[in-house]
């Protein structure tokens, strides 16, 4: 009955969750609770986010702290985080990717490491396979820098004749 009532206010992603259920799940409160809250789930890295820019703005402490806790929990729920080693090897992992270079914690990101040692591995394949690459770069980069100061250079002696 509780869940006939529910259907009526439902809205968006919800009522698609709701929607989507076999009649028999959607007549059990658990099963419309747990259906609707994982249509709303972020990806871990959304919680991440939320959590490291959270700011307490108009809320007293109690509450800002209250909602850090929260976020934090989703994202260590997210993340699939149960114990304290694989809190650790997150918190590992996060200090890692945030110490690389942008194109390489992407490319982290793209092969959705789990743990740090992984990371690093990855890490270094792909400083190794772009090293050339960058090296031709770097060489093309000063190529051009030698030819517009030779390009000045001899543009500021025509200009003296």
């Amino acid at each position: 009955m509780a869940t006939l009532l529910l259907q009526c206010v439902l809205t968006g992603k919800a009522q698609e969750a709701f929607s989507a259920l076999s009649m028999a799940d959607s007549e059990n409160y658990n099963s419309v609770k747990i259906a609707v809250l994982k249509a709303y789930e972020l990806v871990p890295e959304a919680y991440r986010q939320k959590f490291r820019t959270s700011r307490k703005h108009d809320k007293t402490y109690v509450e800002f702290v209250r909602e850090l806790t929260t976020l934090f929990n989703r994202w260590r729920i997210a993340s699939g985080v149960e114990t304290f080693p694989q809190l650790c090897e997150l918190i590992l992992l996060e200090q890692f990717k945030f110490t690389l270079p942008e194109r390489i914690a992407t490319f982290l990101a793209e092969h959705k490491v789990k743990s740090a040692s992984e990371a690093a591995v990855l890490a270094d394949e792909y400083k190794m396979d772009g090293l050339g690459l960058e090296l031709e770069v770097d060489l093309c980069w000063h190529f051009f820098l030698w030819w517009v100061l030779l390009f000045r250079q001899n543009f500021q002696a025509l200009m003296l004749l």
